[in-house]
């Protein structure tokens, strides 16, 4: 799949899953910490600087985060500051013209394939990796602490989701030739309930 394709595709299965966002915790949104804060390209940058009415450079020096503090980083671009300063009273709002990395949430692109990210905390991410393991009848797996372990277990049932395994990964990855019949099988699913 090409780039643009592949963001078709990421924002197609996202919306198939309604608002289950707006019932979630996980702080997508503002980011964990400065490494975690939502990253922005070249074309995110003009786009929102544009939707403020401002001049590009004025936008970077107000709302990016200075090279310097993210030394040590594996970004290949900028991030927002920290937290995002976009994001008020839980809504995004530069919601029509949010950053990539926002849009295609929580899908991430890696060389070998995908990543699903928020793992096991964003509800999103964890519907999304359900439907996946159900379609190539695969357990689900997770490193994190046997207390979180049990916790999210927990929650997980309450959702209706299978628990989780202890495991050598946090983020969980998908073949790039899987997720193309990932997303094939669901948007299949999705024209069967119309």
């Amino acid at each position: 799949m090409t780039d643009l394709r592949l963001i078709d595709a990421f924002q197609k299965i996202n919306s198939t899953y309604g608002d289950v966002c707006k019932e979630c915790d996980y702080p997508c949104c503002i980011g964990r910490d400065e490494y975690d804060s939502p990253c922005v390209t070249p074309e995110d940058v003009q786009r929102l600087a544009d939707y403020l009415h401002m001049r590009k450079r004025t936008f970077i020096k107000k709302y990016i985060l200075p090279q310097e503090a993210l030394i040590g980083s594996q970004r290949q671009y900028p991030s927002l500051k920290h937290p995002c300063p976009f994001y008020k009273n839980h809504r995004c709002s530069l919601y029509p013209v949010r950053p990539l990395i926002c849009r295609i949430f929580p899908f991430n692109v890696h060389p070998d394939g995908i990543i699903l990210d928020g793992m096991p905390k964003c509800k999103l991410a964890c519907l999304i990796e359900h439907d996946y393991n159900r379609l190539f009848n695969r357990q689900v797996t997770m490193t994190i602490n046997s207390p979180e372990l049990n916790q999210t277990n927990k929650e997980r049932a309450k959702q209706g989701l299978p628990p989780l395994k202890r495991h050598d990964q946090y983020y969980f990855f998908i073949p790039t030739d899987n997720f193309v019949k990932f997303y094939e099988w669901k948007m299949n699913k999705e024209q069967e309930m119309r």
